[in-house]
């Protein structure tokens, strides 16, 4: 299940498998999107498709930052997510009770579940019904993707490619490693 409610499919979901929870994305979708990228480079749009108009909204441009280290020292920040050497930023990590967590005091978390890959359509969908500030990590293998959506309207993606936390319980031992995506301005009303 990808809709961050904490169900798990067996991670054996498939774009086209019965119940799965990716959306899917129309042809005309796809079409809109050759036409739009060929009229900003200059080209024609595709036989049979029509070219953005300027008063069209446009996607949101994704920005990379890759191999971003998370501990309970450090925290991320939306404004400049570059690691911060401090608890200030908008996504932090935190390992209390039992387990770790990603926490925020300004952006809802979920996790995607099944395939990885996720979009930013994808993130738009599932981040419409969350609440959560803070997502255990504890059963998050490496690969896991988080959508998180900042109340400004900026959505990022973060894909878990290391995570340490089997001593979560002993100061300072635990950490994640992180890519992100940013998309600015990209939660839709």
């Amino acid at each position: 299940m990808r809709d961050g409610s904490g169900g798990d499919d067996g991670g054996t979901a498939t774009g086209s498998a019965p119940g799965s929870a990716r959306p899917s994305v129309s042809s005309s979708a796809v079409a809109g999107d050759e036409a739009s990228q060929a009229a900003a480079v200059g080209g024609q749009a595709p036989e049979g498709s029509s070219a953005a108009s300027p008063t069209e909204s446009r996607t949101p441009r994704p920005e990379p930052h890759p191999q971003l280290w998370l501990d309970e020292k450090d925290s991320l920040s939306f404004a400049d997510p570059d690691q911060r050497k401090d608890r200030t930023g908008d996504i932090r990590f935190s390992c209390k009770k039992i387990g770790c967590a990603l926490e925020s005091d300004t952006s809802t978390i979920t996790q995607l579940f099944g395939e990885t890959g996720a979009t930013l359509d994808e993130c738009r969908i599932i981040m419409k019904g969350a609440t959560a500030h803070s997502f255990s990590v504890t059963a998050a293998p490496d690969g896991s993707e988080f959508c998180v959506r900042h109340r400004n309207g900026d959505i990022a993606l973060l894909v878990l490619q290391t995570k340490s936390t089997a001593l979560w319980d002993t100061k300072g031992a635990s950490f994640l490693m992180v890519d992100m995506t940013i998309w600015r301005d990209a939660a839709e009303s």
